[in-house]
Protein backbone atom coordinates (compact mmCIF):
# COMPACT_ATOMS: atom_id res chain seq x y z
CA UNK A 1 0.00 0.00 0.00
CA UNK A 2 1.53 3.53 -0.82
CA UNK A 3 2.18 5.87 1.97
CA UNK A 4 -0.70 8.46 0.23
CA UNK A 5 -3.27 5.64 1.01
CA UNK A 6 -2.81 6.27 4.65
CA UNK A 7 -3.86 8.86 7.03
CA UNK A 8 -1.78 10.37 9.52
CA UNK A 9 -3.53 8.94 11.89
CA UNK A 10 -3.42 5.01 10.52
CA UNK A 11 -6.72 4.83 9.05
CA UNK A 12 -7.06 2.87 5.89
CA UNK A 13 -8.52 5.84 2.46
CA UNK A 14 -9.22 5.08 -1.19
CA UNK A 15 -6.18 6.15 -2.95
CA UNK A 16 -8.87 7.18 -6.13
CA UNK A 17 -10.90 10.31 -6.28
CA UNK A 18 -14.58 9.80 -5.94
CA UNK A 19 -16.46 9.70 -8.92
CA UNK A 20 -19.81 10.69 -9.24
CA UNK A 21 -22.67 8.33 -9.50
CA UNK A 22 -23.68 7.10 -12.91
CA UNK A 23 -27.12 6.96 -14.10
CA UNK A 24 -26.69 2.68 -14.57
CA UNK A 25 -25.68 2.75 -10.93
CA UNK A 26 -29.19 4.80 -9.86
CA UNK A 27 -30.98 2.74 -11.61
CA UNK A 28 -29.64 -0.58 -10.33
CA UNK A 29 -29.74 0.89 -6.66
CA UNK A 30 -33.75 1.79 -7.60
CA UNK A 31 -34.52 -1.24 -9.13
CA UNK A 32 -33.00 -2.72 -5.59
CA UNK A 33 -34.85 -0.70 -3.78
CA UNK A 34 -37.98 -1.78 -5.63
CA UNK A 35 -37.21 -5.07 -5.94
CA UNK A 36 -36.68 -5.27 -2.06
CA UNK A 37 -39.29 -3.49 -0.97
CA UNK A 38 -42.12 -5.26 -3.36
CA UNK A 39 -40.68 -8.46 -1.69
CA UNK A 40 -41.48 -7.48 2.20
CA UNK A 41 -44.82 -5.57 0.55
CA UNK A 42 -46.00 -8.97 -1.28
CA UNK A 43 -44.98 -10.76 1.93
CA UNK A 44 -47.19 -8.57 3.97
CA UNK A 45 -49.89 -9.27 1.17
CA UNK A 46 -49.76 -12.64 1.39
CA UNK A 47 -52.40 -15.00 3.51
CA UNK A 48 -50.16 -16.65 6.54
CA UNK A 49 -50.09 -20.22 6.92
CA UNK A 50 -49.85 -22.36 10.06
CA UNK A 51 -46.46 -24.50 9.64
CA UNK A 52 -45.82 -28.41 9.77
CA UNK A 53 -48.68 -28.61 7.17
CA UNK A 54 -48.82 -29.02 3.73
CA UNK A 55 -50.48 -25.89 3.05
CA UNK A 56 -48.81 -23.60 0.15
CA UNK A 57 -49.33 -19.34 0.37
CA UNK A 58 -52.90 -17.98 -0.82
CA UNK A 59 -53.85 -14.76 -2.72
CA UNK A 60 -57.04 -14.22 -2.49
CA UNK A 61 -58.48 -17.93 -1.56
CA UNK A 62 -56.13 -19.36 -4.68
CA UNK A 63 -53.25 -21.37 -3.56
CA UNK A 64 -49.84 -20.19 -5.47
CA UNK A 65 -47.81 -23.14 -7.11
CA UNK A 66 -44.52 -24.39 -5.21
CA UNK A 67 -41.67 -22.55 -6.68
CA UNK A 68 -38.45 -24.35 -5.45
CA UNK A 69 -37.60 -26.60 -8.38
CA UNK A 70 -35.88 -29.05 -6.04
CA UNK A 71 -38.87 -29.56 -3.57
CA UNK A 72 -40.70 -30.03 -6.50
CA UNK A 73 -38.64 -32.48 -8.09
CA UNK A 74 -37.19 -34.43 -5.26
CA UNK A 75 -39.24 -33.54 -2.55
CA UNK A 76 -35.78 -32.31 -0.63
CA UNK A 77 -36.19 -28.92 0.42
CA UNK A 78 -33.58 -26.49 -0.43
CA UNK A 79 -31.95 -24.15 2.23
CA UNK A 80 -34.35 -21.61 1.53
CA UNK A 81 -37.51 -23.61 1.33
CA UNK A 82 -39.73 -22.11 4.26
CA UNK A 83 -38.39 -17.88 3.75
CA UNK A 84 -41.49 -17.04 2.36
CA UNK A 85 -44.09 -18.32 4.39
CA UNK A 86 -41.90 -17.40 7.63
CA UNK A 87 -41.45 -13.88 5.71
CA UNK A 88 -45.62 -13.60 5.83
CA UNK A 89 -45.80 -14.84 9.49
CA UNK A 90 -43.37 -12.86 10.70
CA UNK A 91 -44.33 -9.43 8.74
CA UNK A 92 -48.36 -10.86 10.62
CA UNK A 93 -46.55 -10.75 13.84
CA UNK A 94 -46.58 -14.17 14.39
CA UNK A 95 -42.78 -14.92 15.24
CA UNK A 96 -43.54 -18.21 16.03
CA UNK A 97 -45.02 -19.40 13.11
CA UNK A 98 -42.19 -17.40 11.46
CA UNK A 99 -39.42 -19.88 13.30
CA UNK A 100 -41.70 -22.89 12.59
CA UNK A 101 -41.35 -22.32 8.99
CA UNK A 102 -37.78 -21.33 8.63
CA UNK A 103 -35.46 -21.07 11.60
CA UNK A 104 -33.44 -17.96 10.43
CA UNK A 105 -36.51 -16.11 8.32
CA UNK A 106 -36.63 -13.36 10.46
CA UNK A 107 -32.67 -13.04 9.46
CA UNK A 108 -33.26 -12.87 6.32
CA UNK A 109 -36.27 -10.34 6.37
CA UNK A 110 -34.02 -7.83 8.71
CA UNK A 111 -31.14 -8.27 5.71
CA UNK A 112 -33.24 -7.65 3.37
CA UNK A 113 -34.63 -4.41 5.00
CA UNK A 114 -31.67 -3.65 6.04
CA UNK A 115 -30.49 -3.79 2.34
CA UNK A 116 -33.45 -1.50 0.86
CA UNK A 117 -32.68 1.02 3.78
CA UNK A 118 -29.10 0.99 2.86
CA UNK A 119 -29.81 1.51 -1.02
CA UNK A 120 -32.80 4.33 -0.51
CA UNK A 121 -30.51 6.59 1.89
CA UNK A 122 -27.77 5.93 -0.83
CA UNK A 123 -30.30 7.77 -3.44
CA UNK A 124 -31.87 10.07 -0.95
CA UNK A 125 -28.31 11.21 0.57
CA UNK A 126 -25.77 12.21 -2.19
CA UNK A 127 -23.57 13.83 0.49
CA UNK A 128 -23.08 11.06 2.37
CA UNK A 129 -23.15 8.49 0.00
CA UNK A 130 -19.03 7.77 1.09
CA UNK A 131 -20.81 6.52 4.95
CA UNK A 132 -23.84 4.88 3.49
CA UNK A 133 -21.08 2.67 1.01
CA UNK A 134 -18.60 2.15 4.45
CA UNK A 135 -21.83 0.49 6.82
CA UNK A 136 -23.08 -0.91 3.23
CA UNK A 137 -20.14 -2.51 2.74
CA UNK A 138 -19.71 -4.28 6.31
CA UNK A 139 -23.92 -5.20 5.48
CA UNK A 140 -22.69 -7.45 1.70
CA UNK A 141 -20.22 -9.16 3.59
CA UNK A 142 -22.83 -10.47 6.01
CA UNK A 143 -24.48 -11.99 3.39
CA UNK A 144 -21.56 -14.56 3.29
CA UNK A 145 -22.34 -15.65 7.20
CA UNK A 146 -26.46 -15.33 6.43
CA UNK A 147 -25.53 -18.05 3.42
CA UNK A 148 -23.32 -20.15 5.44
CA UNK A 149 -26.07 -20.12 8.46
CA UNK A 150 -29.26 -20.69 5.73
CA UNK A 151 -26.77 -24.18 4.88
CA UNK A 152 -25.84 -24.94 8.66
CA UNK A 153 -29.48 -24.66 9.20
CA UNK A 154 -30.66 -26.85 6.23
CA UNK A 155 -28.19 -29.83 7.25
CA UNK A 156 -30.78 -30.85 10.17
CA UNK A 157 -33.75 -30.30 8.29
CA UNK A 158 -32.44 -32.66 5.38
CA UNK A 159 -31.18 -34.90 7.34
CA UNK A 160 -34.75 -35.74 9.60
CA UNK A 161 -36.60 -35.65 6.15
CA UNK A 162 -34.45 -38.56 4.86
CA UNK A 163 -34.24 -40.33 8.14
CA UNK A 164 -37.97 -40.40 8.28
CA UNK A 165 -38.56 -41.90 4.75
Amino acid sequence: MSADAVLAEGARVDPRPARPAGREERWFRFALVLFLGGAVAVAAFLTPVAPGTDEGLRVGGVRLPELCMLKRDTGIPCPGCGLTRSWVSALHGDLRASLGHHPLGWLVLLYALAQAVRHAAWLALPSRRSRVERLGGRLDRGVMLLGALLLVAWVPRVVALLLAR
